[in-house]
C-alpha cells in the first residue's frame, strides 16, 4: 500500500497538482476547534498531519498548501494565524450562502464576503493577506 501511494503521490506532484491537510486526530468535542484550539493546537494538528503525509507518502512539504479543520469546526483568527505563519495557501473549510455567481473562490485579502454560516461556527474576524477559501 505505501508503494501505491508514493507512486500516486509522485504523480500528482509531476502534475503540479497541490495536496491539503486533512488533521488525523479529530480531538472532541467538536467545538473545542472553534472555541478553544490555541495557534499552537493548530500547528501541531496541521503541520503535523504535514509531517505524515511527507514521509508516508513521500509529498514534499512545499506540495501542502491548504487545510481542511477537524469537523469542519472553523478556527477563528489563531487558525489563519497559523496558516500565515506555515505558510499554508488556503483553507476549505468554510461555507457561505448560495449566491449567483457563487463566491468562492474568495481571497481573504478582505474580510469575508459573506457571514459566517453554521451552528456555533467561529470564522475570522480580520482579512488574511494571501489566504484563500475554496469550496469544501
Amino acid at each position: 500500500m505505501a508503494e501505491f501511494h508514493e507512486e500516486l503521490s509522485a504523480k500528482r506532484t509531476e502534475n503540479n497538482e497541490t495536496f491539503f491537510s486533512i488533521p488525523p486526530r479529530h480531538r472532541g468535542p467538536e467545538d473545542w476547534w472553534s472555541r478553544n484550539a490555541t495557534i499552537e493546537d493548530w500547528f501541531d494538528e496541521m503541520v503535523g498531519q504535514a509531517n505524515i503525509i511527507n514521509k508516508f507518502a513521500n509529498v514534499r512539504m512545499e506540495d501542502l498548501r491548504g487545510i481542511r479543520v477537524p469537523f469542519l469546526r472553523v478556527g477563528w483568527n489563531r487558525q489563519f494565524l497559523m496558516m500565515k505563519e506555515f505558510g499554508f495557501e488556503y483553507d476549505s473549510s468554510m461555507v457561505a450562502p448560495f449566491s449567483n455567481p457563487p463566491l468562492w473562490p474568495y481571497t481573504l485579502d478582505h474580510k469575508m464576503p459573506h457571514t459566517c454560516m453554521g451552528s456555533n461556527q467561529n470564522c475570522p474576524s480580520r482579512s488574511y493577506a494571501g489566504i484563500w477559501e475554496v469550496l469544501p
